[in-house]
């Protein structure tokens, strides 16, 4: 469990709630709450509801909903009686999924163990003093009882050491011993080839791994339908394929926001199509690409998402017939946007 930021409205005292909450021994079978919603794969359905199930909740727990946003570097968690009284916000910052979800758990149950000791009043010797510093009157003094026996010295209950927030190191680097993160992501659209006017379908098939929890390392390919380039007699059929590795800086938040850039080849199959014997050739370009992506989680490792992006390449293709010469000459950048899923393992 991470640092929990001080921004709680739950009434009375949300430290006392924390500090009792860490002493009571969790029992399985808890009241279920009215609705547990996670926007994010961490923690998972999984995480929380397994740390639900290790807690002691009322029966009135059933009246309120539990929300867990995933952010960078950790989880905001909301608690609202209902559908719109919010009665509970922490932020907790952890890079462990599984300890997010204990974390939200523990919290949970804090607040219901305070509601609980509001209802029923302060502790004895609180209201006594209170009432000594009121003036109210002491009793008369009776008999001396006898003296009691030495209370029996009993086992502390077990405690959980607290684990602090991950320093600014650390949340550059995933978890030790964490599982490592990748995803797989498919994605369709048009793509604009600005100087010709054109557009072309293009289809993208790409393969990520997440070094920290906001950035992520992808491999993709794309494949781009025929396109014709030129005017008669001097027309060119081109199919572009590219082939890539960008760098994905993702933002907190649902959906997540990212802007991206990468470097690769394209190579593209040109042929003139006003030629009674064109044969097929391949030109190769490095290319440059950037621009931004957007995803939706919406399910257990599923997210919609799209992007818009561009790529510039760095030589242009040149279709030359002899003895005619050049008759055909490549663009030099395309636009695309896209839309498509994205799947993850947590």
């Amino acid at each position: 469990m991470g640092r929990v930021a001080e921004r709680i409205r739950a009434p009375g005292r949300p430290l006392l709630a924390f500090a009792v909450a860490t002493l009571v021994t969790p029992l399985a079978n808890a009241e279920p709450l009215a609705a547990v919603e996670l926007t994010g794969n961490c923690p998972s359905e999984a995480e929380i509801g397994a740390a639900l199930s290790t807690r002691r909740l009322p029966p009135e727990a059933s009246g309120f909903r539990l929300l867990l946003v995933e952010v960078p570097g950790g989880a905001d968690i909301t608690l609202s009686r209902g559908s719109s009284e919010t009665v509970l916000e922490r932020r907790i910052l952890s890079n462990d999924c599984h300890a997010l979800g204990d974390a939200a758990a523990l919290i949970t149950e804090a607040y219901f163990i305070e509601l609980k000791a509001q209802a029923m009043g302060e502790p004895a010797v609180t209201a006594a003093g209170k009432a000594a510093e009121a003036g109210s009157p002491e009793p008369a003094p009776g008999p001396t009882p006898a003296p009691a026996p030495p209370p029996e010295k009993l086992a502390p209950p077990p405690t959980t050491p607290r684990q602090e927030g991950p320093s600014r190191a650390d949340a550059a680097t995933p978890p030790a011993g964490a599982v490592m993160r990748f995803g797989i992501a498919l994605a369709g659209g048009a793509e604009l080839y600005p100087e010709e006017g054109n557009v072309a379908a293009v289809g993208q098939l790409g393969l990520g791994l997440w070094l920290t929890r906001a950035l992520e390392l992808e491999a993709h390919g794309v494949l781009a339908s025929s396109t014709t380039i030129g005017t008669t007699p001097n027309r060119v059929s081109r199919v572009e394929r590219r082939a890539a590795l960008r760098a994905l800086g993702w933002m907190g938040g649902a959906p997540s926001l990212a802007a991206w850039g990468g470097f690769g080849l394209a190579f593209t199959s040109v042929k003139a199509l006003d030629v009674a014997v064109g044969p097929t050739e391949v030109a190769g370009s490095p290319l440059v690409e950037g621009g931004f992506a957007l995803r939706q989680p919406v399910g257990s490792g599923i997210a919609l998402g799209a992007e818009l992006g561009c790529h510039v390449l760095l030589t242009r293709e040149q279709y030359v017939v002899e003895p005619d010469g050049q008759i055909g000459v490549g663009p030099r950048f395309a636009c695309a946007l896209l839309a498509g899923a994205t799947w993850t393992n947590r």
